[in-house]
């Protein structure tokens, strides 16, 4: 799982959480890393904050849904901005969900292990919040 968020502490907490239900995570904390690591790593879920620096969400987005080895990947896009028009750009560039905050991280977690699951078909060798222990 890769968590694009260039605010340290949001980051710290999204990623510490996803931890504590099994998932693998690595960070970025900007647009251009993020897409290096998707890259070498082909993450199997996206947390991908809207305002980053470098290359904004948006065009992290679509440069995902463009790319052939990486548009399968789910994409959940999130934002302290909740307007009905955030949210709608977002999905039309190419999100699978997006995620206002801010969230309940255990709430959060769960809804990421379903999207995981669902996209995976249980293939990944992380287990998320619903899978059996």
């Amino acid at each position: 799982m890769l968590v694009v968020e260039d605010h340290e502490d949001t980051q710290t907490c999204v990623a510490e959480q996803l931890a504590d239900y099994g998932f693998e995570v690595v960070t970025a904390s900007d647009g251009e890393s993020a897409m290096r690591l998707m890259r070498e790593r082909r993450p199997a879920l996206i947390y991908l904050d809207m305002n980053l620096p470098n290359l904004s969400g948006y065009d992290v987005c679509e440069q995902i849904r463009t790319d052939p080895l990486l548009q399968d990947i789910p994409v959940v896009m999130t934002s302290a901005q909740t307007s009905i028009a955030v949210r709608a750009s977002c999905i039309e560039a190419g999100a699978d969900a997006f995620v206002p905050k801010p969230f309940q991280l255990d709430v959060f977690a769960k809804m990421i292990g379903r999207m995981v699951s669902r996209a995976a078909g249980d293939g990944f060798s992380n287990r998320g919040p619903d899978s059996p222990r």
